[in-house]
C-alpha cells in the first residue's frame, strides 16, 4: 500500500508476490502489516486491474460437463475434461468417443462416417443437430470396423438439463426414439459460457447502499473479441468511488465472481495485479 498524495492511497494487489496470496479458485488476499490499516469515513475505487481471461466454460462443478448418446439402445457417456470449450471441441470430442466405442462407419475413400453431427448455424444463431440411420446394408468399398449391427435405425443424442443452456437444446433424447429416417432440428440460443459478466468484490467494500451486494466494488463484461487465454485489462475512464467498511484490516480479500455471484474458477492466476485508490470522504 502506498500514498499517492496527501489524501489518496493506493492498495496493490499483485499476484505472485510476497504479499498477495491466492486461494487456488477465485480470491486473492493481500497482506498487511502487524498494524494493520485503520478505515473510518474512507472510500475505494478500482483504478485498474488485469486478469488473464482463463475460467473454464465447461466444468464438473458447473454442472455441465457431460451427456449421452445411446446406440442399439444402450447408453453410451461423453465425459469433458475441465476446460475451455467451443462448440467445434465438443463435436470433434464426440466423434473420437464413438471412434472408441466402435460406432463409426468408413466410406470407400478411408474417411470416417459418423451418425451423430451438430455444426453452428450463424445464420439462424443456433446449432444444427442431425441424426442419421446406420445403413441397413454397406455401401460398395464402404468398411465396418467394429462390426457394428446394420439396422437402418439412427442413434439418439442425450441432452440432459446440465448441458441445456449451453447446447441451447431442451433437456431430451434426439430423436425421441430410434427412426429409419434423417432427424434434424435446431437448437434454441445455444450460451457456449454460462459467465456473462465478472463482478470484484472485496472484504474492504460496504456498498450496502448501492448493490444488493454489499462488497461489490466493480461489474464488467468481458469483450466480445476477447479470446481464452488472453489478458482483461480494465482500466475504468471515471473511477466509481465505493464506501469502506470501518474497521482495522490486517488483510485485504478481492473476489472475482459472475454475473450470479457464483465463484469463477480461475486456472491462471498469474497477471493478475489490482489496483484500488482509498481516500477520505468528503
Amino acid at each position: 500500500m502506498t500514498s499517492t498524495d496527501s489524501s489518496t492511497r493506493t492498495i496493490q494487489l499483485v499476484a505472485g508476490s510476497a504479499t498477495t496470496s491466492f486461494d487456488g479458485l477465485n480470491t486473492f488476499c493481500l497482506q498487511l502489516p502487524a498494524s494493520g490499516f485503520r478505515t473510518g469515513r474512507d472510500e475505494i475505487a478500482l483504478k485498474s486491474m488485469s486478469l488473464h481471461y482463463s475460467w473454464p466454460n465447461v466444468s464438473a462443478m458447473l454442472g455441465n460437463n457431460s451427456f449421452s448418446y445411446k446406440w442399439g439402445g444402450v447408453s453410451y457417456p461423453v465425459v469433458m475434461a475441465d476446460g475451455m470449450w467451443q462448440f467445434s471441441d465438443i463435436m470433434d470430442y464426440l466423434q473420437q468417443v464413438m471412434v472408441k466405442n466402435g460406432h463409426l462407419l468408413r466410406d470407400a475413400n478411408g474417411r470416417n462416417v459418423y451418425y451423430i453431427n451438430f455444426v453452428v448455424n450463424p445464420v439462424l444463431y443456433c446449432l444444427s443437430l442431425t441424426v442419421t440411420p446406420v445403413p441397413s446394408a454397406l455401401a460398395q468399398g464402404w468398411t465396418n470396423p467394429a462390426a457394428l449391427p446394420l439396422t437402418g435405425q439412427t442413434p439418439q443424442l442425450v441432452i440432459p438439463a446440465g448441458m441445456s443452456t449451453i447446447t441451447g437444446f431442451a433437456p431430451a433424447s434426439y430423436p425421441p426414439a430410434p427412426q429409419a429416417t434423417v432427424f434434424q432440428i435446431q437448437s434454441g440460443i445455444p450460451q457456449i459460457s454460462n459467465v456473462t459478466s465478472l463482478n470484484v468484490v472485496s472484504s474492504i467494500v460496504n456498498s450496502s447502499g448501492l448493490s444488493l451486494y454489499p462488497n461489490t466494488l466493480t461489474s464488467f463484461t468481458v469483450p466480445s473479441e476477447q479470446r481464452a487465454g488472453t489478458l482483461i485489462q480494465l482500466q475504468p475512464n471515471n473511477l466509481d468511488w465505493v464506501p469502506v467498511r470501518q474497521d482495522n484490516f490486517t488483510e485485504i480479500s478481492v473476489s472475482i465472481v459472475d454475473q450470479l455471484y457464483r465463484p469463477v474458477q480461475i486456472r491462471d492466476p498469474a497477471g493478475f495485479v489490482l489496483i484500488m485508490n482509498c481516500r477520505k470522504r468528503n
